[in-house]
């Protein structure tokens, strides 16, 4: 009974020290993690309208008029490409992306601290030096410039769409009916890749910046609230994605 009591007590502890922690002004009154969320959230929701609609949007323009009977699984299976190259593409972006990102931080770090070692074979850390933090500073801004640029590369590639032109099956006299043997559907389909490049790109950055924005006993807190905003966004972006969408294929069909 004695053991219970304390590991409740434990329990309530943790909760209140967490509550604290997400509730804490040093969570809400920091303007570069606020700024941040706000732009993780932005781009999280445009990403997910193509990824949602994109195999019903290019449906309904490449097939329009065209017999469901006279469909074969093979022309399903190529419009099923379009989502999976996003999402093939998120993978390609969270390892490239990954990969830079490590080199950005990993100098940062080594310059945050100097590290000595003694003659007995100890450690001793060191406060850096002016020089060191000014490094530190222009490393944590490249980061910041990695971070910029990939949210306005995943901006340009999801607008891209609005511009790229759908062919119909019928204006191109396809008898196969195989969009990815046509012009159009090939540079669609590339413009799928990067828009899942640049949705890896900021995925991966997430715990990096978070980690330069807030302290670490925040880091916690901060990680659930980027999360819950993200969520709320890509809930945002499908709902107006699918009123466009719809909007759209009852022009198309009136």
């Amino acid at each position: 009974m004695r053991t219970a009591l304390l590991r409740v007590g434990l329990f309530c502890a943790i909760s209140a020290m967490v509550l604290c922690n997400f509730f804490s002004p040093k969570v809400w009154a920091n303007w570069g993690f606020l700024t941040f969320i706000v732009s993780n959230g932005l781009c999280a929701a445009g990403v997910v309208i193509p990824w949602t609609f994109i195999y019903d949007y290019v449906y309904q323009i490449w097939l329009a008029g065209v017999p469901r009977d006279s469909i074969s699984s093979q022309v399903y299976a190529q419009l099923a490409w379009y989502p999976s190259l996003i999402g093939l593409g998120s993978c390609c972006g969270q390892v490239l992306i990954g990969i830079i990102a490590s080199v950005i931080n990993k100098e940062a770090s080594r310059n945050k601290l100097s590290i000595r070692s003694g003659d007995v074979d100890v450690v001793e850390v060191q406060e850096a030096s002016h020089s060191t933090c000014c490094r530190r500073f222009w490393n944590l801004s490249n980061l910041h410039l990695l971070f910029a640029s990939i949210c306005l590369f995943n901006g340009v590639a999801t607008i891209a769409f609005t511009f790229l032109s759908i062919p119909s099956a019928l204006d191109v006299s396809s008898q196969d009916l195989l969009i990815l043997s046509t012009s159009q559907g090939c540079v669609l389909a590339f413009a799928s890749f990067m828009v899942g490049l640049s949705d890896g790109g900021f995925m991966t950055l997430l715990g990096l910046m978070l980690e330069n924005e807030v302290e670490e006993q925040y880091f916690p807190a901060a990680l659930g609230i980027c999360l819950c905003v993200t969520g709320v966004f890509n809930f945002v972006g499908t709902v107006i994605g699918g009123e466009c969408f719809s909007e759209l294929t009852t022009s198309l069909f009136i």
